[in-house]
């Protein structure tokens, strides 16, 4: 008896301890997400999800699984260097005379070559594109620290430099997946708005509308609109991101796009829930003012199992992008969707 009663005291001692732990715990997330927003910048863009600086090797692009690429570095244009990969197709080495390129604006967490990315590289070298892959400030080896201007930035830098290192006559297409569908759209804003060249086309894989809307349907933030009251953590968060200038609003500036739009989201995506991207796509096509000439947005069913990263597995990819390469503007704006 003694000893059930020894028992029974331990064991409300360790549960006064976890019940403790996660008041503290309860009351500690909202204190931190007010008192220290850049908890919110890091957790947007997760830069610090990274192998060390020593271990990358991204300065050996052969060990990621890639050949015929040189790697390099570039400076933004407020004296941060980034680095930077040129993948070269085949049977096209030289940058100046390339009839294509496409710029690869990778979403957060990791680098340039990290995961699936090094397999949607290979696949765009296959289809005979010239490939910038880089990293954003923060990101592998490149400087700085990640903020939304920053990004935009550097992403506007590669573009720039893409447009010195080509002939006129060369087709260039930006491609974003994730937080980098985001930063594409930012970017090629600003390419309208300050570049006589402009990009051909925009691809979008797995878009959505804003970060604040991202971000709520982010798994993790799921647990976070259980654990409080809805309108209060909403608020601070989005206060957070208020005070860290990051909005990421794809459904504000994609409207004042001007070249031909695709998009590509999987219905089995658990990270930029499908519904943001769907979303994003009938907001376009209701809004009345979107100056793109057409878009397209391609769904994928949920039995293919791609997922959030494994668009690039669907077999008739490659179809889908070359029809997208040489689809020319009607007379009549056009918003098309298809399922696969």
């Amino acid at each position: 008896m003694m000893l059930l009663w020894t028992l029974f005291v331990s064991f409300l001692s360790k549960l006064s301890i976890i019940l403790q732990l996660a008041a503290a715990f309860y009351v500690a997330v909202p204190l931190a997400i007010k008192y220290v927003p850049e908890i919110v910048a890091k957790a947007t863009f997760l830069n610090f999800v990274c192998p060390p600086l020593r271990l990358l090797k991204l300065t050996k692009p052969e060990q990621w699984g890639l050949s015929n690429v040189t790697n390099s570095s570039i400076q933004s244009s407020d004296g941060i260097n980034l680095g930077m990969w040129h993948i070269k197709p085949k049977y096209n080495s030289h940058l100046q005379t390339a009839s294509k390129v496409i710029i690869y604006c990778h979403g957060n967490a990791g680098h340039r070559g990290f995961g699936h990315r090094r397999y949607i590289l290979r696949l765009f070298q296959s289809l005979g594109y010239h490939v910038i892959a880089f990293d954003y400030r923060g990101f592998g080896d490149s400087e700085g620290k990640p903020s939304q201007n920053g990004v935009v930035q550097d992403t506007l830098t590669v573009y720039k430099w893409a447009v010195k290192h080509t002939q006129s006559e060369c087709r260039i297409f930006v491609w974003g997946h994730s937080l980098g569908t985001s930063i594409a759209t930012h970017a090629i804003a600003e390419v309208q708005a300050t570049m006589l060249k402009q990009p051909e086309g925009l691809i979008l894989e797995a878009p959505f509308t804003s970060i604040s809307e991202a971000i709520f349907r982010y798994p993790l933030s799921r647990y976070l609109l259980h654990l409080y009251p809805t309108g209060f953590i909403h608020n601070l968060i989005c206060a957070a991101f208020k005070r860290n200038s990051i909005q990421f609003s794809t459904v504000q500036v994609l409207p004042l796009i001007k070249c031909k739009v695709l998009m590509l989201h999987a219905m089995d995506d658990t990270k930029v829930d499908y519904s943001l991207g769907e979303k994003l796509f009938n907001e376009m096509k209701a809004c009345g003012s979107c100056k793109c000439p057409f878009i397209k947005f391609y769904s994928f069913e949920k039995h293919h199992g791609f997922g959030h990263n494994y668009i690039h597995k669907y077999p008739k990819l490659p179809a889908l992008l070359t029809d997208f390469e040489d689809s020319k503007p009607g007379s009549e704006q056009e918003f098309l969707s298809a399922t696969f």
